[in-house]
């Protein structure tokens, strides 16, 4: 079978560590796994730059974790993959924190490396007490010390919100939370109940309450504005990711930046995710093991069936989105592709059925889909 190539870029979720100073109740990692050397973790660089560059695709590195800052390799990482990977100044590397540890002293380091993109930040309520509930006593307010001190050194940065029923309705505030703090960036995205987030799945949104906001962030995207850097520049709300459903007809649509055919979901296409230990997943929310990094070549797995059968999702995704307008008719680009593979996954143990917080009722004499192999 032909290696699956790709010409824009593939994307490394390296988790350099499983260590953490936080135990949040919505973590979607279980047991934690041995750490590897730092020789090793090396070898994981080298074995997807190596095989990146020979898609002819680029590179984007994302460290985290755990708690990436916990790790006693992360600065030999960051190092290696900037000296040896021609990234200085080409702003290819995001690190995702909880915060807590972004010290003045980090910061100061960080912002000599040309190869950083930004740092996202994961804050859970717009409030102390909520994030407080979800993340620990006292983190909340470390959480933001961290951002304050970002900000100061002119480091870009976002923020991440996984949103459920414990705080919904802080949800709504988070952008004007986001905007006042200076982030370039929000991603709200919705929890995955596996690991120990398993034990939030009765307060999974419904259907009614995530359309509900979606639609709302929908509309703050529009009006939302930061003063960043002397600059007066609007933030953007990633709105186009695989966990969020289109809202209607009228407003779904691709991000100007990729081009119109590009799927909904990363998983077989622009990302992967890899452990400390070479694991390699899908997506950092889809465990499903697909190989090991530190056994195999990068490429072998990079054609895995999984990751090919994704790459034909349309093919598979089964129940209504089957039929669906925003899964299969060519006028909304394959929009949607069915939902969140990995929300699936852990409700039914398929990543191809359809998501179960989706609210829309396609029409079934209106479109038509290959059926299912």
């Amino acid at each position: 079978m032909a290696t699956y190539e790709y010409s824009r870029s593939i994307g490394m979720q390296f988790h350099i560590t499983e260590l953490c100073n936080l135990f949040c109740v919505h973590c979607y990692k279980g047991e934690s796994k041995k750490e590897s050397s730092l020789k090793k973790k090396i070898k994981i660089c080298d074995n997807y730059f190596q095989a990146v560059k020979k898609l002819n695709a680029k590179f984007s590195l994302g460290l985290c974790g755990g708690e990436p800052f916990m790790s006693n390799h992360f600065w030999d990482i960051l190092d290696y993959v900037s000296s040896n990977y021609d990234l200085k100044e080409k702003n290819l590397v995001v690190i995702g924190s909880n915060g807590t540890l972004i010290t003045k002293n980090t910061v100061k380091r960080l912002s000599k490396y040309g190869a950083l993109d930004s740092v996202q930040v994961s804050l859970d309520g717009a409030k102390t007490n909520t994030h407080d509930m979800l993340r620990g006593k006292g983190s909340y307010a470390r959480a933001l010390k961290g951002i304050q001190n970002l900000a100061n050194e002119h480091i870009p940065f976002s923020i991440h919100y996984v949103v459920h029923k414990l705080n919904y309705r802080e949800a709504f505030l988070i952008p004007q939370v986001a905007k006042k703090l200076g982030a370039h960036g929000l991603t709200v995205s919705r929890l995955v109940p596996i690991g120990h987030g398993r034990q939030l799945l009765k307060y999974m949104l419904s259907s009614h309450e995530l359309k509900t906001l979606l639609e709302a962030l929908h509309k703050k995207e529009i009006i939302l504005s930061v003063e960043r850097f002397e600059e007066k520049t609007k933030m953007r709300i990633l709105v186009n990711r695989c966990d969020w459903l289109p809202i209607s007809t009228d407003i779904a649509r691709i991000p100007a930046q990729f081009e119109q055919n590009r799927p909904h979901c990363l998983i077989g296409h622009f990302s992967t995710t890899i452990m400390a230990d070479g694991t390699v997943y899908p997506c950092s929310r889809l465990r499903i093991p697909i190989g090991n990094i530190l056994e195999q070549d990068f490429l072998d797995i990079w054609n895995h069936e999984l990751l090919n059968k994704f790459r034909s999702r349309k093919i598979y995704i089964k129940g209504k989105c089957n039929y669906c307008q925003f899964c299969v008719d060519p006028q909304y680009n394959h929009l949607c592709g069915g939902g969140a593979a990995c929300i699936s996954y852990a409700f039914y143990n398929d990543p191809f059925k359809s998501d179960p917080q989706c609210w829309h009722q396609p029409q079934r004499r209106l479109y038509t889909c290959p059926e299912n192999i």
